[in-house]
């Protein structure tokens, strides 16, 4: 199972900067079956606040902070939502518990953010997954697209899906979108599978594309 996230924050740097809000969709069989999304306080004497990020995201600390959650609150609903997610997944021999696998765009950047309201993330959730910024760049290494670094709005252009460019930078918003990419990608990796194994290409060769059409 995947859990697809996407955060926004107060800028690039989780060492500075804090998160805002957050969005997580659980998905089995290509199937969003739970979401969770919250809304994070920031304490502007603690967190860097850039102006620059509020821009982007449209987010106005003041008015965001009174109804925003205590970053503990946040913290809490985010572990007894993975809990949930992660109650039926399967035990490795060794008698430990599978984990969730992380899904968005460039979700390594929202990682250590949203690791600021649970630590404990990487407990339940891998750190590798379905990266659809990478799979862009698989896309590219194939001569697929043109772009080897597409954004979410590219990657949505690509392929074909509908969306309001005003509307992204959202991470409700964004998580939804890439929901739709993540099952186009998938869609095209499973339609390319028997004719790469007919043409005697390896998984590897998929991934690092080394092998172009």
């Amino acid at each position: 199972m995947y859990v697809l996230f996407d955060t926004e924050t107060t800028g690039l740097n989780p060492t500075k900067n804090g998160i805002l809000t957050a969005y997580f969709a659980v998905i089995k069989k290509d199937q969003v079956i739970d979401e969770l999304e919250l809304f994070i306080k920031c304490d502007p004497t603690k967190f860097v606040v850039e102006q620059a990020a509020l821009d982007v995201n449209k987010i106005v600390i003041e008015e965001h902070n009174k109804t925003a959650d205590e970053p503990e609150v946040a913290g809490k609903k985010l572990k007894e939502f993975l809990e949930n997610a992660s109650k039926d997944l399967p035990l490795f021999k060794s008698g430990k518990k599978e984990k969730l696998n992380p899904a968005g765009q460039f979700f390594h950047f929202d990682v250590p953010f949203i690791e600021q309201i649970l630590p404990e993330w990487s407990t339940f959730v891998n750190r590798k997954g379905f990266d659809t910024s990478a799979n862009g760049m698989t896309m590219y290494n194939f001569g697929f697209i043109t772009n080897p670094s597409p954004s979410l709005g590219q990657l949505l252009d690509i392929f074909d899906i509908q969306h309001d460019k005003n509307g992204l930078h959202n991470a409700k918003t964004d998580a939804q979108q890439c929901f739709k990419v993540f099952l186009e990608m998938r869609k095209l990796r499973k339609r390319f599978e028997n004719l790469f194994k007919e043409a005697g290409i390896t998984a590897s060769d998929f991934i690092t594309g080394k092998t172009r059409f």
